[in-house]
């Protein structure tokens, strides 16, 4: 490469660039492109190793039972069967409808926890300095302390 410039002139301004800027600026969008290239199959082999086990569990949920516990499986299954939910919802031994409620019940207990602490947080209660998020000296204790301090009665503020 020289490092001598250039001039291309054009009817209205004369431009100078130095020499060899366009080979350049390819090198740089090759070594991008090649980057990018690198970067998302790096990201896609993550992306299959990820979602690898649900691929087999809904493989699983859909290959007849003497197939899944074959010593030679295969990735997709020969036969697809349904046989494996309907013994799951109908089986006296599986209590289905029990686990489900439990899961319901802790899930919505759970969000409605989150729910209510996000409210308790985001609440501005007296005593806090405006503004700011602090909490100002108690009148009673001369402590920073929440709406209900000195360990038993409210706070008179």
């Amino acid at each position: 490469m020289s490092s001598t410039p250039t001039t291309t002139t054009t009817t209205s301004t004369i431009h100078t660039t130095p020499a060899g800027t366009t080979a350049a600026r390819r090198a740089r969008r090759r070594a991008y492109t090649l980057e990018l290239l690198g970067t998302y199959l790096v990201l896609g082999v993550f992306l299959l190793i990820g979602l690898f086990p649900f691929f087999w569990m809904v493989r699983t949920a859909f290959t007849p039972r003497q197939q899944s516990f074959s010593l030679r499986p295969s990735l997709f299954p020969s036969v697809f069967t349904l046989d494996n939910f309907t013994r799951v919802l109908t089986s006296p031994t599986i209590p289905f409808a029990t686990q489900f409620r439990n899961s319901t019940v802790v899930a919505l207990g759970t969000t409605a926890l989150v729910i209510l602490a996000g409210v308790w947080g985001r609440t501005r209660w007296r005593g806090y300095a405006s503004g700011a998020g602090r909490r100002s000296a108690c009148r009673c204790c001369s402590s920073s302390c929440s709406p209900v301090c000195c360990s038993s009665s409210p706070c008179s503020w």
